[in-house]
């Protein structure tokens, strides 16, 4: 394909007219740029075609009907797509970026539309396809994404102290423009044992990946309540034949009388509104200190561990969370626990999963010290430095647990309880310099 791509830039502070700021402005430009890329990676080359596999055990027949021996035979293993093609990225960003007081103070910003086109992602393939292999690459359709980028950095020194702080932001919103209509108009992705149904939905004029379920609005307290909902129910019931005291009260979106599909909505955003970081590097004489902070604001996590923690799950193993569940002598937030959880209030995608990621962690530290060179004379070394390195030591948020997971485009942010733990470091070290 031809992908074309053009800049133009204009530095301002060289123009006559700039000459009064010289004194205090180093650099000042503003640029715009345009261009398109291409993308046809695909995991094989072949993923336009269908593939055959031998396996023994599954595709090798007695054709003769004597049990004795077999005829080698093939199975689809891998679903081919002939329509993959391109996908196309086009993108139009503006920009300006300053240098003040000789050097000491920068700052960035950039404002950015992107749209691609043809978006190639992996396609889940029904059990009922016969192939082995669960998804296949396919152009899903077309998205928008915009934001804007933010980078400020201010550096100097007193005496023997030297600091350079960075901040940088970020913010981006994504909009599906069109899905493929030969794929699906809805795209709903994201599944778990303990969980029925999806959690993620995507579709046309929303953003990608959304969390979808009920909205729960309270706990059944009493008998009563339950018994005048299904008494006004054209069915005779609200929720199922099996709700009880402790149990959610999923709301009645489209007030029909009645819970049903029809009343799930989005309840969840996996994209943060922001994205910030703060690198700060400290220096004083032999010591030094550089940290890196990572934050991520507005943003929401389904927590499908919840209905492995606070139930009896599987082999009936659980975790102390279970004793938070609701009792008539103990009201609480989170559901009764009952032999199998007839009103579904653990196997439901539903808000009660849905919590803030929000999160501020340091990501890195580092300190060390450097032994003075004229200590160092006598034992023919050239330098000695003590130091400790640290990642992931900790973070400043609501959730439970680790909440940088990230994902996918059309799930991501769902904490399982199959997730691998977040690994955390302090190591001490020694380096010598002869």
């Amino acid at each position: 394909g031809v992908f074309p791509s053009a800049s133009l830039g204009w530095r301002i502070s060289q123009e006559d007219f700039m000459e009064s700021t010289r004194d205090w402005l180093d650099d000042l430009k503003l640029r715009v740029g345009y261009g398109q890329t291409g993308n046809s990676e695909v995991p094989r080359i072949t993923n336009y075609a269908m593939e055959l596999a031998t396996y023994p055990k599954r595709s090798d027949y007695d054709l003769n009907g004597q049990n004795n021996s077999t005829t080698t035979g093939f199975i689809l293993d891998k679903y081919g797509n002939e329509d993959t093609k391109w996908e196309s990225t086009e993108m139009w960003n503006v920009g300006v970026d300053a240098t003040l007081l000789n050097g000491k103070f920068s700052i960035g910003a950039e404002w950015y539309w992107k749209k691609t086109t043809d978006m190639l992602y992996d396609m889940n393939i029904p059990s009922s396809a016969g192939a082995s292999v669960g998804s296949y690459k396919a152009n899903i359709g077309d998205i928008h994404n915009r934001g804007l980028d933010l980078a400020i950095q201010y550096r100097n020194s007193y005496k023997d102290f030297r600091y350079d702080v960075a901040l940088t932001l970020s913010t981006n919103k994504n909009k599906v423009v069109k899905l493929n209509d030969d794929i699906n108009p809805i795209i709903e992705r994201g599944g778990s044992e303990a969980i029925t149904g999806s959690m993620y939905r995507t579709e046309n004029g929303k953003p990608m990946g959304q969390m979808y379920g009920y909205v729960v609005e309270g706990i059944f307290q009493t008998k009563e309540e339950i018994a005048a909902l299904n008494a006004a129910s054209p069915t005779g019931l609200y929720q199922v034949s099996g709700t009880a005291p402790g149990d959610f009260k999923f709301k009645d979106l489209n007030h029909d009388g009645k819970i049903t599909e029809e009343d799930r909505q989005y309840i969840g955003n996996p994209w943060p509104k922001l994205i910030y970081g703060l690198n700060i590097n400290l220096s004083w004489r032999g010591f030094d200190l550089v940290m890196g902070w990572l934050g991520h604001q507005g943003v929401d996590i389904y927590n499908v561990s919840k209905a492995v923690e606070r139930n009896f799950y599987g082999d009936w193993n659980t975790t102390y969370k279970v004793f938070d569940a609701w009792t008539a002598e103990h009201p609480t937030e989170h559901p009764r626990v009952v032999t199998g959880d007839p009103n579904n209030n653990f196997k439901t995608v539903s808000s009660y999963f849905v919590e803030n990621g929000s999160f501020l962690k340091l990501k890195s530290l580092h300190f060390g010290y450097n032994l003075p060179k004229s200590a160092l004379a006598k034992i023919g070394l050239n330098g000695v430095k003590i130091y400790v390195n640290c990642n992931n030591l900790f973070a400043f948020t609501k959730f439970q647990g680790d909440p940088e997971i990230g994902g996918g485009y059309l799930e991501r942010n769902c904490y399982s309880d199959t997730r691998w733990p977040a690994s955390k470091s302090i190591v001490g070290g020694l380096s010598l310099t002869f």
